[in-house]
Order: structure tokens, then C-alpha cells, then sequence
């Protein structure tokens, strides 16, 4: 089944990019690679994607809340698109991933000490 093989291959991507071997299990936040997998297997819904986290960014100017939202809205548009399920199935996992990896942000959130677009650093 070609769509189970390429979901398979692109959680394999997001995880080895999250979990790098070569940085000692230290690695980014998984969305560009979870962004280059949609764009693969649902190029109609990259653009939506983006729109939304344009749209938050543009709104809020903090990219980790664009980020997630944007995230989150993707397994939206692959049910609402009625895309395979395989391909519904691995935004959701990349979703949980992103949202798991980005909770230091969300705690900066939370307590309103996350760094906007624009604003100068505080460190």
C-alpha cells in the first residue's frame, strides 16, 4: 500500500529530524519537515497550511503559536479534503509531535514571556 510506505517514511523523516542520532537526540521542532511531508503527499493543502500560519503570525507574532495552530488545522483540512486516512493519520502524529515539542513555548505563552516577531530580545 503506497500511501502506508510514504506515511511510514515521512514519520521516519519527522522523528530522525526531532530525535537526530548526530545531535545526541537533540534536534528541531519537526514542523519544516512535517511542512515538506504535506507538501508531498497534499500539495493542495500546503498552500491552506501556510495561509493559516500567515494569518497567526501575522495576527499574534509569535511563530511557535502559528506553528501549531496551523499544525492542528492541517488534520482539519485532511478530513474535511477527504484524503487517505494513512495521510490524516500521520498530520495527526506530526501534530502531536510539533504541539510536544514546542511545550517550553507554550509554558512562555501561558505565562507571557514568549519572544514576538519584532520585539527585541530580552536575554
Amino acid at each position: 500500500n503506497i500511501p502506508l510506505i510514504i506515511v511510514a517514511a515521512g514519520i521516519a523523516a519527522m522523528l530522525g529530524h526531532i530525535f537526530s542520532i548526530f545531535l545526541k537526540g537533540q534536534g528541531g521542532r519537526g514542523a519544516a519537515t512535517g511542512l515538506g511531508i504535506i507538501l508531498g503527499i497534499a500539495p493542495q493543502l500546503f498552500l491552506y497550511t501556510a495561509l493559516i500560519f500567515i494569518a497567526v503570525l501575522a495576527t499574534y507574532r509569535y511563530v511557535s503559536l502559528a506553528t501549531m495552530v496551523s499544525a492542528a488545522c492541517l488534520v482539519i483540512l485532511m478530513v474535511i479534503s477527504q484524503q487517505p486516512l494513512s495521510y490524516s493519520i500521520v498530520s495527526g502524529i506530526g501534530t502531536l509531535l510539533i504541539i510536544i515539542r514546542h511545550l517550553p513555548n507554550i509554558q512562555r505563552l501561558l505565562s507571557g514571556k514568549e519572544h514576538k516577531i519584532g520585539e527585541k530580545s530580552q536575554r
